[in-house]
Protein backbone atom coordinates (compact mmCIF):
# COMPACT_ATOMS: atom_id res chain seq x y z
CA UNK A 1 0.00 0.00 0.00
CA UNK A 2 2.88 2.40 0.76
CA UNK A 3 4.24 1.95 -2.77
CA UNK A 4 0.82 2.72 -4.26
CA UNK A 5 0.53 5.87 -2.15
CA UNK A 6 4.06 7.05 -3.10
CA UNK A 7 3.40 6.44 -6.81
CA UNK A 8 0.08 8.25 -6.70
CA UNK A 9 1.52 11.17 -4.74
CA UNK A 10 4.40 11.45 -7.19
CA UNK A 11 1.98 11.42 -10.11
CA UNK A 12 -0.19 13.98 -8.32
CA UNK A 13 2.75 16.33 -7.82
CA UNK A 14 3.78 16.08 -11.47
CA UNK A 15 0.31 16.70 -12.90
CA UNK A 16 -1.07 19.25 -10.43
CA UNK A 17 0.31 22.28 -12.28
CA UNK A 18 -1.92 21.77 -15.33
CA UNK A 19 -5.41 20.65 -14.27
CA UNK A 20 -8.07 20.60 -16.96
CA UNK A 21 -10.73 22.93 -15.48
CA UNK A 22 -13.44 21.93 -17.95
CA UNK A 23 -13.16 18.26 -16.92
CA UNK A 24 -14.64 17.29 -13.56
CA UNK A 25 -14.26 13.51 -13.87
CA UNK A 26 -11.31 11.75 -15.57
CA UNK A 27 -10.27 8.09 -15.35
CA UNK A 28 -6.85 6.55 -15.81
CA UNK A 29 -6.03 2.93 -14.92
CA UNK A 30 -8.82 2.75 -12.34
CA UNK A 31 -7.84 6.09 -10.79
CA UNK A 32 -10.48 8.78 -11.21
CA UNK A 33 -9.82 12.51 -10.90
CA UNK A 34 -12.56 14.74 -9.49
CA UNK A 35 -12.88 18.49 -9.15
CA UNK A 36 -14.81 20.22 -6.34
CA UNK A 37 -15.91 23.83 -6.02
CA UNK A 38 -15.41 25.91 -2.89
CA UNK A 39 -17.33 24.65 0.14
CA UNK A 40 -18.52 21.44 -1.58
CA UNK A 41 -18.14 18.16 0.27
CA UNK A 42 -15.83 15.42 -1.00
CA UNK A 43 -17.60 13.15 1.48
CA UNK A 44 -19.82 13.57 4.54
CA UNK A 45 -19.63 12.30 8.08
CA UNK A 46 -21.29 8.87 8.58
CA UNK A 47 -21.11 7.89 4.88
CA UNK A 48 -19.63 4.51 4.09
CA UNK A 49 -16.07 4.78 2.84
CA UNK A 50 -15.28 3.05 -0.43
CA UNK A 51 -12.54 5.46 -1.59
CA UNK A 52 -9.53 7.38 -0.35
CA UNK A 53 -8.33 10.63 -1.93
CA UNK A 54 -5.08 12.43 -2.72
CA UNK A 55 -5.12 16.21 -3.18
CA UNK A 56 -3.71 17.34 -6.53
CA UNK A 57 -4.75 21.00 -6.33
CA UNK A 58 -6.08 23.05 -3.43
CA UNK A 59 -6.90 22.45 0.20
CA UNK A 60 -9.43 20.21 1.95
CA UNK A 61 -10.71 20.71 5.48
CA UNK A 62 -11.61 17.69 7.59
CA UNK A 63 -14.63 18.79 9.64
CA UNK A 64 -16.33 17.08 12.59
CA UNK A 65 -19.79 17.97 13.90
CA UNK A 66 -19.89 18.17 17.70
CA UNK A 67 -22.41 19.22 20.33
CA UNK A 68 -20.67 22.62 20.28
CA UNK A 69 -20.88 22.99 16.50
CA UNK A 70 -18.50 22.30 13.64
CA UNK A 71 -14.80 21.79 14.38
CA UNK A 72 -12.03 21.74 11.76
CA UNK A 73 -9.79 18.87 12.86
CA UNK A 74 -7.31 18.90 9.96
CA UNK A 75 -6.32 20.75 6.81
CA UNK A 76 -5.07 18.61 3.91
CA UNK A 77 -2.95 20.03 1.09
CA UNK A 78 -1.33 19.05 -2.20
CA UNK A 79 0.08 15.53 -2.24
CA UNK A 80 -1.61 14.46 0.99
CA UNK A 81 -4.02 11.53 1.35
CA UNK A 82 -7.29 11.61 3.27
CA UNK A 83 -10.33 9.38 3.72
CA UNK A 84 -8.28 6.20 4.03
CA UNK A 85 -9.30 5.46 7.63
CA UNK A 86 -12.82 4.40 6.59
CA UNK A 87 -11.20 1.83 4.27
CA UNK A 88 -8.79 0.55 6.89
CA UNK A 89 -11.27 0.44 9.79
CA UNK A 90 -14.29 -0.48 7.63
CA UNK A 91 -16.53 1.89 9.60
CA UNK A 92 -18.54 4.92 8.43
CA UNK A 93 -16.65 8.18 7.91
CA UNK A 94 -15.89 9.87 11.24
CA UNK A 95 -15.80 13.38 9.74
CA UNK A 96 -16.62 15.31 6.56
CA UNK A 97 -14.15 16.55 3.95
CA UNK A 98 -14.88 19.97 2.44
CA UNK A 99 -13.16 21.86 -0.39
CA UNK A 100 -11.56 25.21 0.39
CA UNK A 101 -11.57 26.97 -2.97
CA UNK A 102 -11.17 24.85 -6.09
CA UNK A 103 -9.94 21.34 -5.28
CA UNK A 104 -8.81 18.52 -7.57
CA UNK A 105 -8.32 15.05 -6.08
CA UNK A 106 -7.32 11.60 -7.25
CA UNK A 107 -9.88 9.00 -6.16
CA UNK A 108 -8.37 5.73 -4.93
CA UNK A 109 -10.93 2.89 -4.90
CA UNK A 110 -10.89 0.28 -2.14
CA UNK A 111 -9.77 -2.39 -4.64
CA UNK A 112 -6.45 -0.62 -5.20
CA UNK A 113 -5.69 -0.29 -1.50
CA UNK A 114 -6.77 -3.70 -0.19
Amino acid sequence: METLIRNLQSSSNQNAETPQPSVTNRRSAGIETREFKDNHHVFSEQESGEQAFIVEVGTVEIVKNTDNGEVIIATIGKGEMFGEMALIDEVPRMASARAVGKVVVKVIPRELIG
